[in-house]
């Protein structure tokens, strides 16, 4: 190798370098800006040795926490495939292999807390619509 080339290569490798380290520093500002949001894990219905899916750290990020955060955000009434395009659109890893089975476990456990609540009972093709809690007339709940 000349010493041109070890030149290239070392420059090559320091701009790579200098490259990650900005990545770095917008994720750790990224990360002090947003606080979590969700529930710790738990074990759930006395089954103690199961490990609940939804509440799946994902870089300190939960999947509920993530959908609780996006009907607390919005008003509108969210589908389980509307919020699984705003996660990914959001670029929420969602690694399980349905996760459109995920979300509506979610949505369910957060109706049972209180925190949505079902607006439009779905059949067929349409889905159920979900909003939440906080934005509901109490008339409006279905």
């Amino acid at each position: 190798m000349k010493a041109e080339e070890v030149a290239a290569l070392e420059e090559r490798i320091r701009a790579e370098y200098e490259e990650k380290l900005r990545a770095i520093k917008i994720v750790r500002s990224l990360l002090s800006e947003t606080q979590p949001v969700g529930s710790a894990l738990k074990p759930t219905g006395g089954k103690e040795n199961l490990v609940d899916l939804s509440l799946h750290e994902e870089n300190g990020e939960t999947l509920i926490g993530k959908i609780q955060e996006l009907f607390q955000r919005e008003d509108q009434p969210w589908t389980v495939p509307m919020i699984e395009k705003a996660l990914r659109a959001a670029g929420f890893s969602l690694t399980a292999r349905r996760p459109a089975a995920s979300i509506a476990s979610s949505i369910h456990k957060l109706k049972a807390r209180g925190v949505v609540k079902l607006v439009k009972k779905g059949s067929g093709r349409r889905p159920n619509r979900y909003r939440a809690s906080k934005w509901l007339a109490p008339s409006e709940s279905a």
